[in-house]
């Protein structure tokens, strides 16, 4: 009999959001942190989170916003309830503490985002999730403290337990103990955050492998939409992880241009009109792309127009940054940027309630595929995080089980228990950083901003040849549960190639060159599924 125990896979904001709604209903909650400190790539998120708050602004436009941004692909009343409950997502934050920057009415300011009608998004300064995050840490060791959340810092997701399509429990492996745990549990939120393990140099944390995501879909979990990445038109590239320039910073007046011939060019204005750098992400980015490849520019984001009013008041972050990390004054010189891997739409399939296709598995935040279809709204990430956990709790708690649902003990294993014997694999000291070095170089290739048949087909060659080469061999230099879930990645890297293949349009954020046009025929959610050994792929009309 499975125990009445539900455990979250990471503590970013949509993994804090579930426990501190499960703590409130009085649910015993286990937090999973991969490091040992509750860390969030969401504390990045600068620009904002989005609700339907201004005198001109509705719950019913926040939608087609969100539908339009999203290409018509996401579930129409998953999107329906996240923009009527934004509000009550926004209320709850300022009960809890948030600090948000207000208006002259102290009401939360609402700043211009890319792809939206009107103002809608509410932040503080340019450290909005930092802040969520802050607010949300102070609520959760209050619940720590009760005994209703559990913490396990330093602990590494390494396998879940399926029996009969529903979850038994959950295997963990510490690398500094060389230690594994067995956790018995009835209920898993996989709030594990984006892909950025696959591709590298991405905005997210670099926290966030994607092991979690491949090890599910290798178990039976069904993922979705993985060939829609979204790049976001202004990043700073540095080594390993890329700087996100937040939206705001065009929002409040900044502009891109291109030098040719010694001129300036505001390619998004002379295409687009006034308004043309606050285009959605995938139009910008995709024009960017063109400046880039077809006339060999480079990119700049001027910001020096800004009044400096706007900066002390809402960009002071964003100036310390520039400042602190590329040693550039955003107020007198304009910042070289460019298109980067930002956010995956696609994640673990989940329906209204964020339930997968296992009994007992749910998925919130990025690590899912719900809100966003093929293109994600400016501003929707932090709502639809704090929203995901916030429904994936409503969801467990409304499962009815027995009171005395068997052992909820951590079982905790000594290294020499646990490290598997590698059998007649060759020991290759390095071999497993190189390989993900591959891997991300030939994913960052073949699924860049524009794709083609020969270029995808060439990085499928390369993935299943990588998958080949690394069978028979681990390193010894890599920890047991890298070595262990390698392999997984690289399975879950060729169903993202292959969904690329098959998505025969140009949608959103996924762009074929071959294939310019948006075609009706693909106006689904692509669904991926593992099964003996085999990947298959299918089509679901999610809206009829």
């Amino acid at each position: 009999m499975n125990p009445l125990q539900t455990v979250i896979l990471g503590a970013g904001i949509a993994g804090m959001s579930a426990a501190l709604h499960l703590a409130r209903r009085h649910i015993r909650t286990i937090i999973v942190a991969p490091v040992p400190s509750v860390r969030s790539q969401s504390v990045m998120a600068e620009g904002g989170i989005n609700a339907a708050l201004g005198p001109d602004d509705s719950a019913e436009l926040h939608f087609r916003d969100t539908w339009n941004s999203g290409c018509r692909l996401a579930d129409q009343e998953a999107v329906y309830h996240l923009t009527r409950r934004a509000p009550e997502v926004i209320k709850e934050l300022v009960d809890l503490g948030m600090a948000f920057t207000l208006d002259k009415d102290g009401k939360p300011a609402l700043r211009p985002f890319g792809g939206q009608s009107v103002n809608r998004t509410a932040h503080a300064d340019s450290t909005t999730g930092k802040q969520i995050v802050t607010a949300l840490i102070y609520e959760l060791r209050r619940h720590e403290a009760e005994g209703l959340i559990k913490r396990l810092t330093g602990w590494q997701f390494l396998d879940l337990e399926i029996h009969d399509d529903a979850v038994c429990c959950l295997h963990l492996y510490n690398r500094r103990t060389k230690e594994s745990a067995r956790i018995p549990c009835s209920q898993v939120i996989s709030a594990a955050g984006g892909l950025n393990g696959l591709f590298g140099n991405t905005t997210g944390s670099v926290v966030n492998t994607g092991d979690v995501s491949a090890r599910l879909f290798t178990r039976g979990v069904t993922f979705a939409n993985g060939e829609l990445v979204q790049y976001h038109p202004t990043t700073f590239r540095r080594p390993g992880k890329n700087m996100l320039i937040s939206e705001a910073v065009r929002g409040a007046g900044g502009r891109l241009f291109t030098e040719l011939n010694g001129r300036r060019i505001y390619f998004m204005e002379e295409k687009f009109g006034p308004k043309g750098n606050l285009k959605p992400r995938d139009v910008v980015s995709k024009e960017e792309y063109h400046v880039v490849h077809d006339l060999g520019g480079h990119i700049y984001l001027d910001a020096t127009g800004i009044p400096a009013s706007v900066f002390t008041a809402s960009l002071s972050g964003f100036a310390h940054d520039c400042r602190e990390y590329f040693n550039i004054d955003p107020q007198t010189t304009p910042l070289p940027v460019l298109y980067g891997i930002h956010y995956f739409m696609g994640g673990l399939h989940v329906d209204l309630h964020h339930r997968t296709n296992i009994h007992g598995l749910y998925s919130a935040g990025e690590n899912a595929c719900q809100y966003h279809g093929a293109n994600r709204l400016g501003g929707n990430s932090l709502l639809g995080a704090y929203f995901g956990g916030l429904v994936a709790a409503e969801s467990v708690a409304a499962v009815v089980l027995p009171e005395d649902c068997g052992n909820t003990d951590i079982t905790v294993t000594a290294s020499a228990d646990v490290v598997a014997t590698y059998g007649n694999k060759k020991n290759r000291p390095g071999s497993y950083a190189h390989a993900v070095s591959e891997l991300q170089a030939l994913m960052q290739k073949s699924m860049a901003i524009s794709r083609d048949e020969e270029g995808l087909q060439q990085g499928l060659a390369a993935v299943r040849a990588l998958q080949r080469r690394i069978a028979d061999t681990y390193d010894p230099e890599a920890a047991y549960d890298e070595n262990t879930l390698l392999p997984h990645r690289l399975i879950l890297a060729e169903a993202i190639m292959l969904g690329a293949l098959e998505r025969k349009e140009s949608r959103g954020a996924h762009n074929r060159s071959d294939y310019p046009q948006t075609n009706e025929v693909y106006e689904k959610t692509h669904i991926y599924t593992y099964k003996d050994d085999k990947i298959s792929l299918s089509w679901q009309k999610e809206n009829s």
